[in-house]
């Protein structure tokens, strides 16, 4: 008798509203699979440099920091490897294509031989801008902010599109603000000529005080 109510109690339980059954499976313990999950140790230290070999990229986690976000919005994690400060300026870029790290740019983190640090690699979300940016501040006094932002065209394709710059300046010691410029680029990062019209601030910069300080 048992084996003819079976069918009869599955019947039931599909026609159980979806928001139900979805509790079921989280009360029991089963996971929904997500694409957009960090990547595990290995992957962060090994990276495959295309998809039809097995030829692969080692970083070391005493040099390198690893960012994961999905800078190309197709929903799988992407990697971004900045060398860590005085370890080096190299900025490797992976997208994730199911799964799989495809190189899709080498360049410099911009800490110029440790005249600025990296302070973090985010995602943007104004992509007209870019994907993602650098943050870094300078070493020495004043501490000014320095953010690169980059740009995914094609899967091969980068531009860096602007620069922006902050300080903080005191006419005296109860009237002091910051202030920041915006400084256009625009360069195709796979030009090698690029960087001798990349800009920074000069006598003729128009800075923005920002009475909120943020």
């Amino acid at each position: 008798m048992d084996y003819y109510r079976q069918p009869q109690l599955m019947k039931r339980y599909y026609k159980l509203p979806i928001s139900i059954v979805l509790s079921l499976f989280i009360l029991i313990g089963c996971k929904l699979p997500s694409k957009n999950q960090p990547l595990n140790k290995a992957k962060q230290l090994q990276v495959w440099t295309n998809t039809n070999s097995d030829n692969k990229v080692l970083f070391d986690s005493s040099e390198f920091d690893c960012y994961q976000f999905d800078f190309d919005r197709d929903g799988y994690l992407d990697a971004i490897y900045s060398h860590q400060y005085l370890a080096g300026d190299s900025l490797f870029v992976y997208r994730n294509i199911n799964e799989t790290l495809v190189a899709s740019l080498k360049t410099i983190n911009f800490s110029e031989d440790g005249l600025y640090k990296v302070d973090s690699i985010n995602a943007i979300q104004d992509t007209s801008i870019g994907n993602f940016a650098v943050y870094t501040h300078f070493m020495d006094s004043g501490g000014m902010k320095q953010n690169i932002y980059f740009k995914y065209e094609t899967a091969e394709s980068w531009k860096i599109t602007c620069t922006t710059y902050k300080l903080n300046e005191c006419l005296d010691a109860n009237n002091c603000f910051d202030k920041y410029c915006v400084i256009s680029q625009n360069l195709e990062l796979n030009d090698h000529t690029m960087w001798e019209n990349y800009n920074s601030f000069d006598s003729t910069t128009v800075w923005i005080k920002n009475e909120n300080k943020n």
